[in-house]
């Protein structure tokens, strides 16, 4: 499982490897996604609740540790 930041930045919503990269990874425009909350899931002993983003090609499911 990898670790990674998520942040809205004025209208784009933008992927990184950590919350103190430069770069991005993804950029995405968030009027072509939609989230969906999947709801909770523990894996290897720890509780992390699951969204799903949902784009015009593929769909991602995500894990967060804290809500």
């Amino acid at each position: 499982m990898k670790k990674l930041w998520f942040e809205f930045i004025y209208e784009d919503f933008y992927c990184y490897k950590n919350k103190n990269e430069k770069f991005q990874r993804v950029m995405h425009n968030p009027r072509r996604l939609f989230s969906k909350t999947e709801g909770i899931k523990k894996i290897q002993g720890k509780i992390y609740h699951i969204f799903t983003i949902i784009g015009p090609t593929k769909h991602r499911d995500n894990y967060c540790d804290s809500e």
